[in-house]
């Protein structure tokens, strides 16, 4: 299939850093070699358009007669995949199935079950946060998932499939399509052979919701801040004691008085500090804490390709500087925008 695949990268995941040292977590050991620096792993360049990938083209099946996808086919040709991807590594793929995932693995019972077990939660935590109609698909066809039990086997994956170095890297997650009007199909990859459980769960939820809002709605990438601090977000809310570590350097930003209308224009390819990843973070909460509904709406008006600046007002009433304003209160305990500081009497 000719591809031009996006990738999205473990890149840093605060949590893996910060759940190392808050809950002594596997997985966290390039956190552990780089405290304080930029993230885990850099943006590799994405394959040229037209470069072939190892998988067979979708059939026409795959495509209705008024030119809709018909995701049901998609799905079983999907599900031929683990058999290619065995093939090519030399070992054997099992696959195992949820309404909106193929989980293809080759490793233990445990972590296997585990996933399996772990995604329709995310799926429909996503949609309950942001009140997202639980009919509404998110991506074409499902999602696979791709559990390797040795991590030369996960770095020979995107070397051969989507002609990426991931040997720095603890998970990815690709978008590959041949172009408009063509299917955009997700993968999500993982070594998970000697990982503890709940490492593995905070990298699945940080990768899985790049996966789901990389293409809901549209193929439009969000701000890079937005994308990062839901799947941040979406971290704590499956495990609520890191909440005090990936808050932390935010709080100490905003008392600082650091400003962040940088972090609000930084590309997609951008590579985030421990502190940008916290500030993504509270931002995305301090959205989601007023309105999930609003935060869809804003969401929604990204992938039409509305200014982020006009997005957030239309959304919930203040622009990119009063969302700043409100952000710093929120962490300071400061006044904020229709707010008095108490006074002294």
């Amino acid at each position: 299939m000719n591809a031009a695949i996006a990738a999205s990268w473990m890149a840093g995941l605060a949590a893996a850093a910060l759940a190392a040292g808050a809950r002594g977590t596997a997985g966290g050991g390039q956190a552990a070699a780089r405290p304080t620096g930029r993230s885990l792993s850099a943006p590799a360049a994405a394959p040229a358009a037209g470069q072939a990938a190892p998988f067979p083209p979708l059939t026409k099946a795959c495509f209705n007669a008024n030119g809709t996808f018909n995701h049901e086919n998609i799905a079983a040709e999907q599900r031929k995949r683990a058999a290619i991807v065995g093939e090519a590594l030399g070992s054997r793929f099992d696959a195992a199935e949820t309404l909106h995932y193929l989980i293809f693995s080759n490793a233990d019972a445990e972590r296997t079950r585990a996933f399996t077990e772990w995604a329709e939660p995310l799926y429909a935590g996503l949609q309950r946060q942001l009140n997202i109609d639980p009919k509404e698909r998110a991506w074409d066809g499902k999602c696979i998932i791709l559990l390797f039990a040795a991590r030369q086997e996960f770095i020979d994956f995107a070397a051969r499939f989507d002609k990426m170095d991931a040997s720095g890297w603890q998970a990815y997650y690709a978008a590959e399509t041949a172009g408009r009007n063509y299917p955009i199909l997700m993968h999500l990859c993982f070594p998970v052979g000697g990982r503890d459980l709940m490492s593995l769960q905070n990298y699945f939820v940080h990768e899985g919701t790049h996966a789901f809002f990389r293409t809901y709605r549209g193929s439009v990438r969000l701000p890079l801040w937005l994308d990062e601090g839901l799947s941040e977000y979406m971290m704590v809310y499956n495990d609520p004691s890191l909440r005090a570590a990936k808050r932390a350097p935010a709080e100490a930003a905003a008392r600082a008085g650091k400003p962040i209308a940088d972090i609000l224009e930084y590309p997609s390819t951008a590579v985030l500090t421990l502190e940008e990843y916290s500030v993504c973070y509270t931002l995305a909460d301090l959205l989601l804490s007023r309105s999930g509904p609003r935060t869809k709406d804003f969401v929604e008006a990204l992938k039409r390709r509305q200014p982020q600046g006009s997005a957030i007002q239309t959304s919930f009433g203040f622009d990119l500087a009063g969302m700043e304003e409100r952000w710093r209160a929120s962490l300071t305990g400061e006044s904020g925008p229709g707010k008095r500081r108490p006074r002294n009497r």
